[in-house]
């Protein structure tokens, strides 16, 4: 049975797919099981766990959800894991896994971390996090569906923060780029410690065809092909009808390295 640990900073077109990679029955799919423990927890602060308890959490969730039939098993780790415990660092994690013998990594980036921390505010101003796809009857099945006024939000122009990667700012452009820095630092340490066995980018495999990213994994890891079948929406429309302060945001990135993100939103 394999063992994979998918890596990414969230708004990155994750869960659509692992909702995708674990329709299939020779797969369990444990999503972000360490913010999943955070989120349960009652005192924040007892979320300071070292890298072998948190190895741990992820042998005793494979115990737990592997099947007779699961050929893979898989769980996801942010950085924002290990921004919330002081004992670990993603680098150390992952050693700490690869030095198991069994487990792989694959890595999911977003180019454009204009379009990611955009859909952050969206999501917390809007209360709309992910939304699924209709059902043949043509209802949704959880979340109704909302307009560009339901889903309307503001980017601060200052005092930025980006949970995901911890980077706060007071200038928009400072703020990407710090934003872009940490990540591409964060990667790569990543590569510096182990092989990824597969590196995805929303924009290229998962924005406008996520059954790419499926394909791709599947074949990674010697799975049969499946049909893969997308289970979410995205969770926005056209950002410039829902970014109110759009024309600020616009003018602030003009004829800065970050323009093309407005353009490619």
């Amino acid at each position: 049975m394999k063992k994979v640990v998918l890596v990414h900073f969230g708004r990155s077109g994750s869960t659509v797919f692992a909702k995708m990679i674990e329709a299939a029955t020779d797969v369990v799919w444990l999503h972000e099981t360490y913010s999943l423990i955070w989120q349960g927890m009652e005192n924040k602060a007892d979320y300071n766990f070292d890298c072998a308890y948190m190895v741990d959490i992820a042998k005793k969730g494979v115990e737990r959800g592997a099947r007779p039939s699961t050929r893979l098993i898989g769980l996801e780790a942010k950085l924002i894991n290990f921004i919330h415990s002081g004992n670990c660092t993603m680098q150390q994690y992952v050693q700490a896994m690869k030095a198991q013998g069994d487990w792989e990594v694959v890595t999911l980036m977003r180019r454009n971390v204009l379009a990611r921390v955009l859909s952050i505010y969206r999501a917390a101003e809007s209360g709309v996090w992910h939304i699924k796809k209709e059902t043949s009857a043509g209802k949704r099945r959880s979340t109704a569906k909302k307009t560009s006024k339901d889903m309307a939000f503001s980017l601060p122009m200052s005092d930025l923060f980006d949970p995901d990667t911890g980077v706060r700012g007071d200038n928009l452009v400072d703020f990407l780029r710090n934003v872009q820095k940490r990540e591409a630092h964060m990667m790569t340490n990543l590569h510096k410690e182990c092989d990824v066995a597969l590196e995805l980018v929303y924009e290229d495999h998962v924005r406008e065809d996520p059954s790419t990213a499926h394909n791709m994994f599947r074949k990674t890891f010697d799975l049969p092909a499946t049909r893969a079948k997308v289970g979410l929406n995205k969770t926005g429309g056209d950002v410039r009808k829902e970014l109110k302060n759009f024309d600020k945001v616009q003018a602030a990135l003009q004829g800065t390295d970050f323009e093309w993100m407005i353009d490619d939103l």
